[in-house]
């Protein structure tokens, strides 16, 4: 293994330990002694916080990045790729963690600014990593400093389950008489959520599929330099 190689393994490893470390201690730490949400102050205690998919698709992701931080320890003097089952379940994380992103981007924050309030209160705080910081790392690793082999479109559906399952409890959640807390009803017109969920889950597939298509080409380039 070159130095250069070596290099890429050491970023890998304190990238991978970086989403753990940040998604554990932020899980662990907002419920129980409260977090800030723009001038908002929620109390430690709050039972809603894990109801929501940035803080649950962050802390998955954690988990996998932990995961994925094991096995680089112990094949860290080999030149070697993610087995094919750990990097589908890395793709569903950094789909996960790039839905949360682009939502946040073009949705949360935009319909947060139209509402009097400041678009960047939705990067405050612990946001700033769960909102931006987490799913531009994640991609980032997956892209360029992990080996795994190509993934095919339908491969990418498995990028697709932590959203498809959330979408479940939530539908299921809004229509039994809970709180639309994402405002995908727009003030309660539940006959969008037909048009609203496979939106969503459209949106979700796209990103997994551009996902793998980018590492694909990233990887073929990288093959057709050495």
């Amino acid at each position: 293994m070159d130095k250069k190689q070596l290099v890429i393994k050491i970023i890998a490893l304190l990238a991978n330990l970086f989403i753990f470390v940040s998604a554990t201690f932020i899980c662990i730490n907002a419920p129980i002694n409260g977090y800030r949400f723009g001038d908002i102050v929620v109390p430690g205690g709050d039972p809603s916080y894990f109801r929501y998919f940035t803080n649950l698709s962050n802390l998955y992701m954690g988990i996998v990045s932990f995961a994925i931080s094991i096995y680089l320890i112990k094949n860290f003097k080999k030149d070697f790729y993610l087995p094919k089952w750990l990097r589908i379940v890395e793709l569903s994380g950094v789909t996960s963690l790039m839905l949360t992103f682009f939502t946040v981007l073009l949705f949360l924050a935009p319909t947060h600014a139209m509402n009097g309030n400041n678009y960047f209160d939705m990067y405050l705080n612990d946001m700033f990593f769960f909102h931006f910081l987490n799913p531009l790392v994640a991609i980032f690793i997956f892209l360029v400093l992990v080996k795994g082999d190509k993934l095919n479109y339908k491969e990418a559906l498995f990028g697709m389950i932590p959203m498809v399952l959330y979408a479940i409890f939530y539908t299921i959640f809004v229509l039994t008489g809970g709180d639309d807390f994402y405002g995908f009803t727009f003030g309660g017109k539940f006959y969008l959520l037909p048009i609203v969920i496979p939106v969503m889950l459209l949106v979700t597939y796209l990103i997994s599929f551009l996902s793998s298509l980018l590492y694909n080409v990233i990887f073929k380039n990288k093959q057709e330099q050495n």
